[in-house]
């Protein structure tokens, strides 16, 4: 149920970080690149059915945990409204 833009937006922000990062020590993303795919994957995770992302979410013990971590420490709004809304 996810906008089928948004998860290519998504996939192609995570394609252009692996390739930016290929080329520098320990494979590590820039902050640039990481701030892009935490915004592309709040924009897709945004579109999704909030019930069935939520139970995506609950179906493996300690995913919600884990998941909900990554994106309360991510620096864009939209990553942190679309934490906050399957937050609840």
């Amino acid at each position: 149920s996810m906008d089928l833009k948004l998860v290519g937006a998504a996939v192609a922000a995570h394609d252009k970080a692996i390739d930016n990062a290929i080329d520098t020590p320990g494979l590590v993303a820039s902050k640039a690149d990481y701030a892009a795919v935490n915004d592309a994957l709040a924009r897709m995770i945004g579109s999704a059915d909030p019930a069935k992302f939520k139970a995506l979410l609950t179906a493996f013990p300690g995913n919600a945990d884990l998941q909900m971590g990554l994106f309360a420490t991510s620096i864009t709004p939209e990553a942190k409204a679309a934490f906050e809304t399957f937050r609840e």
